[in-house]
């Protein structure tokens, strides 16, 4: 606040420096029983930074959410001392698939052949800056909304190329004859101010060969609906993670869910209850014209409804509790009648015994 920042800014930031102390503590407990030697400590973000106005994101194209270099290029901190050399740098890309490979190497412990590992060990380039025999690696990235595999985002990236579908993040809307992916010489330009798919047709075309490839390869064990787990802390149901109708055929935000104003549409999300007890539901929603009223049952029981008040801003609204019982269920919402306008942004379930 000193520094006459933003509170949101203020408040991630202070986030941040809480999250450098904690790190600080691990540092000095390892110090303290003496496993610093025999102890590797990673660090590292899922993906690229909030849309905070003024964040800062080093000057790349896209924040959490987005496909593009913003929205996927992350710092990762590796320490294990007197191993890795202290303030060495690797520029080859990686990838977070490369924790698991490289946690069994550095363990001696053999990666399994009985599936796919799409990840590399990449203790050679920490320990020894070994990147001369380094693949030319091609990395995969996919947002799938709703588990709607037909209209996934995805991007392909090498260490030069970047081919990226993401419609939400075009720099530029195609026009009807247009190519609707994008590429980026992120050699040349590594803010992406320039897309270049109209001057390499054969780089974009073998990029989207091979994410095609890579994509149903990625899907050997098939894309099952993974359930949110409530035990003791309460569970957040995903506006990205929502199973839409299969007759649903209009936009999948990542961000909240909307749609409700069509006849028939609902969300759902699977939930495994660890136990049986009384339950509490938080809807987090925008609904600016018209007030509304949420029906909703977690798998059992009649369905009950809850009344969403109009509101511009963002509200929350709860209910006093119901009777759940333990096991595996879908959680389904929809309104009683369209509601034009209304959007989920965040569901919570908590248990109250």
């Amino acid at each position: 606040r000193d520094k006459e920042l933003s509170e949101d800014l203020s408040v991630l930031y202070a986030g941040i420096e809480a999250l450098d102390r904690r790190c600080g503590d691990i540092f000095d407990q390892l110090k303290e029983l003496e496993l610093t030697r025999h102890t590797l400590v990673l660090v590292l973000s899922d993906c690229g930074p909030e849309a905070v106005e003024g964040r800062f994101n080093s000057g790349l194209y896209g924040t959490q959410g987005s496909l593009h270099e913003g929205g996927l290029r992350v710092p990762a901190i590796w320490s294990w001392q007197g191993v890795i050399p202290q303030g060495a740098i690797v520029h080859r890309i990686c990838h977070h698939t490369d924790v698991f490979a490289t946690l069994l190497g550095v363990a001696g412990a053999p990666i399994p052949n009985d599936r796919a590992i799409h990840g590399l060990n990449i203790a050679p380039l920490l320990l020894f800056g070994d990147d001369a025999r380094w693949p030319n690696r091609n990395l995969g990235s996919v947002l799938v909304p709703g588990r709607d595999l037909d209209g996934a985002s995805r991007s392909y990236r090498t260490t030069r190329w970047a081919a990226v579908l993401d419609p939400d993040w075009r720099r530029v809307e195609p026009g009807a004859e247009d190519e609707r992916w994008e590429l980026y010489d992120l050699m040349a330009d590594p803010r992406q101010h320039y897309n270049v798919a109209g001057a390499y047709p054969f780089v974009l075309a073998g990029l989207k060969s091979d994410i095609a490839h890579w994509f149903h390869k990625s899907q050997v064990f098939g894309y099952p609906v993974i359930p949110s787990v409530l035990e003791s802390t309460p569970i957040r149901l995903d506006p990205r993670s929502a199973v839409y109708p299969a007759s649903w055929e209009g936009p999948k935000p990542l961000d909240r869910v909307k749609g409700w104003d069509e006849a028939g549409f609902s969300a759902s999300w699977p939930i495994v209850y660890r136990r049986s007890g009384k339950v509490r539901l938080s809807v987090e929603y925008r609904l600016p014209d018209v007030s509304a009223r949420l029906v909703h049952h977690f798998g059992i029981g009649n369905p009950v409804g809850v009344d969403v008040p109009s509101s511009a801003e963002w509200r929350t609204e709860k209910t006093e509790g119901e009777i759940v019982e333990a096991g595996a269920f879908d959680f389904v919402v929809r309104t009683e009648r369209p509601a034009s306008g209304l959007e989920l942004r965040e569901i919570r379930v908590e248990f109250l015994d």
